[in-house]
Protein backbone atom coordinates (compact mmCIF):
# COMPACT_ATOMS: atom_id res chain seq x y z
CA UNK A 1 0.00 0.00 0.00
CA UNK A 2 1.13 3.52 -0.75
CA UNK A 3 0.92 5.52 2.45
CA UNK A 4 3.05 8.47 1.36
CA UNK A 5 0.12 10.91 1.38
CA UNK A 6 -0.79 10.49 5.03
CA UNK A 7 1.54 8.22 7.01
CA UNK A 8 0.25 9.56 10.35
CA UNK A 9 -3.29 8.51 9.52
CA UNK A 10 -2.18 5.03 8.48
CA UNK A 11 -0.12 4.77 11.66
CA UNK A 12 -3.18 5.67 13.72
CA UNK A 13 -5.20 3.00 11.88
CA UNK A 14 -2.52 0.42 12.72
CA UNK A 15 -2.56 1.57 16.34
CA UNK A 16 -6.35 1.26 16.44
CA UNK A 17 -6.19 -2.25 14.99
CA UNK A 18 -3.56 -3.22 17.55
CA UNK A 19 -5.64 -1.71 20.37
CA UNK A 20 -8.64 -3.76 19.25
CA UNK A 21 -6.54 -6.93 19.14
CA UNK A 22 -5.15 -6.23 22.61
CA UNK A 23 -8.50 -5.32 24.17
CA UNK A 24 -9.88 -7.53 26.90
CA UNK A 25 -12.98 -8.20 24.78
CA UNK A 26 -11.01 -9.42 21.78
CA UNK A 27 -8.49 -11.42 23.84
CA UNK A 28 -11.33 -13.14 25.73
CA UNK A 29 -13.06 -13.97 22.43
CA UNK A 30 -9.85 -15.39 20.92
CA UNK A 31 -9.12 -17.45 24.06
CA UNK A 32 -12.61 -18.96 24.12
CA UNK A 33 -12.56 -19.57 20.37
CA UNK A 34 -9.35 -21.56 20.76
CA UNK A 35 -10.81 -23.51 23.69
CA UNK A 36 -14.00 -24.42 21.84
CA UNK A 37 -11.97 -25.34 18.73
CA UNK A 38 -9.92 -27.74 20.88
CA UNK A 39 -12.90 -29.27 22.68
CA UNK A 40 -13.32 -32.51 20.76
CA UNK A 41 -16.67 -33.36 22.35
CA UNK A 42 -18.12 -29.95 21.48
CA UNK A 43 -16.74 -30.16 17.95
CA UNK A 44 -18.36 -33.60 17.57
CA UNK A 45 -21.72 -32.07 18.54
CA UNK A 46 -21.20 -29.15 16.15
CA UNK A 47 -20.34 -31.63 13.41
CA UNK A 48 -23.48 -33.66 14.13
CA UNK A 49 -25.57 -30.48 13.96
CA UNK A 50 -24.00 -29.49 10.63
CA UNK A 51 -24.60 -32.97 9.18
CA UNK A 52 -28.26 -32.88 10.25
CA UNK A 53 -28.65 -29.37 8.80
CA UNK A 54 -27.10 -30.45 5.47
CA UNK A 55 -29.26 -33.56 5.31
CA UNK A 56 -32.37 -31.47 5.95
CA UNK A 57 -31.36 -28.94 3.30
CA UNK A 58 -30.74 -31.75 0.79
CA UNK A 59 -34.17 -33.23 1.48
CA UNK A 60 -35.88 -29.84 1.23
CA UNK A 61 -34.15 -29.05 -2.09
CA UNK A 62 -35.84 -32.01 -3.72
CA UNK A 63 -38.84 -31.40 -5.89
CA UNK A 64 -41.93 -31.12 -3.73
CA UNK A 65 -43.42 -34.37 -5.03
CA UNK A 66 -40.16 -36.20 -4.17
CA UNK A 67 -39.83 -34.87 -0.64
CA UNK A 68 -40.66 -37.24 2.16
CA UNK A 69 -42.49 -35.17 4.78
CA UNK A 70 -41.74 -37.72 7.50
CA UNK A 71 -38.02 -37.52 6.68
CA UNK A 72 -38.14 -33.71 6.72
CA UNK A 73 -39.89 -33.75 10.08
CA UNK A 74 -37.43 -36.32 11.52
CA UNK A 75 -34.38 -34.44 10.24
CA UNK A 76 -35.74 -31.13 11.55
CA UNK A 77 -36.29 -32.68 15.00
CA UNK A 78 -32.82 -34.25 14.98
CA UNK A 79 -31.24 -30.96 13.86
CA UNK A 80 -33.09 -29.03 16.57
CA UNK A 81 -32.00 -31.55 19.21
CA UNK A 82 -28.38 -31.24 18.04
CA UNK A 83 -28.69 -27.45 18.14
CA UNK A 84 -29.94 -27.57 21.73
CA UNK A 85 -27.04 -29.83 22.71
CA UNK A 86 -24.53 -27.40 21.16
CA UNK A 87 -26.18 -24.22 22.43
CA UNK A 88 -26.50 -25.52 26.01
CA UNK A 89 -22.82 -26.43 26.21
CA UNK A 90 -21.26 -24.07 28.80
CA UNK A 91 -18.15 -23.47 26.70
CA UNK A 92 -20.26 -22.65 23.64
CA UNK A 93 -22.38 -20.26 25.71
CA UNK A 94 -19.26 -18.49 26.97
CA UNK A 95 -17.78 -18.37 23.46
CA UNK A 96 -20.94 -16.93 21.91
CA UNK A 97 -21.21 -14.33 24.66
CA UNK A 98 -17.57 -13.31 24.18
CA UNK A 99 -18.06 -13.19 20.42
CA UNK A 100 -21.10 -10.93 20.81
CA UNK A 101 -19.16 -8.63 23.16
CA UNK A 102 -16.18 -8.39 20.80
CA UNK A 103 -18.43 -7.79 17.78
CA UNK A 104 -20.27 -5.05 19.68
CA UNK A 105 -16.98 -3.34 20.50
CA UNK A 106 -15.87 -3.44 16.85
CA UNK A 107 -19.30 -2.21 15.75
CA UNK A 108 -19.03 0.71 18.16
CA UNK A 109 -15.60 1.59 16.76
CA UNK A 110 -16.98 1.45 13.19
CA UNK A 111 -19.86 3.69 14.23
CA UNK A 112 -17.45 6.35 15.54
CA UNK A 113 -15.34 6.14 12.39
CA UNK A 114 -18.44 6.31 10.21
CA UNK A 115 -19.62 9.41 12.05
CA UNK A 116 -16.34 11.20 11.37
CA UNK A 117 -16.23 10.06 7.75
CA UNK A 118 -19.86 10.68 6.78
CA UNK A 119 -21.15 13.00 9.49
CA UNK A 120 -24.01 10.60 10.10
CA UNK A 121 -24.60 8.65 13.25
CA UNK A 122 -25.20 4.95 12.82
CA UNK A 123 -28.32 3.29 14.07
CA UNK A 124 -30.60 3.86 11.15
CA UNK A 125 -33.11 6.48 10.23
CA UNK A 126 -35.90 7.26 12.64
CA UNK A 127 -37.47 9.91 10.39
CA UNK A 128 -36.43 12.79 12.67
CA UNK A 129 -33.32 14.94 12.97
CA UNK A 130 -32.93 14.99 9.19
CA UNK A 131 -31.31 18.40 8.90
CA UNK A 132 -27.74 17.05 8.71
CA UNK A 133 -28.55 13.78 7.02
CA UNK A 134 -27.98 13.11 3.32
CA UNK A 135 -29.82 9.80 3.45
CA UNK A 136 -33.37 8.79 2.59
CA UNK A 137 -35.00 12.16 1.86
Amino acid sequence: MNHENNPDLIGMAHALGSAIQNSEEFRNYEELRAKQDMDSELQMYVGEYNLKRMALMNEMQKEEDQQDEATVRRLREEMNAAYVTVSENPLMKDFLSAKETAEKMVSDVYAVLNFYITGEESGGCDGTHCEGCHGCH
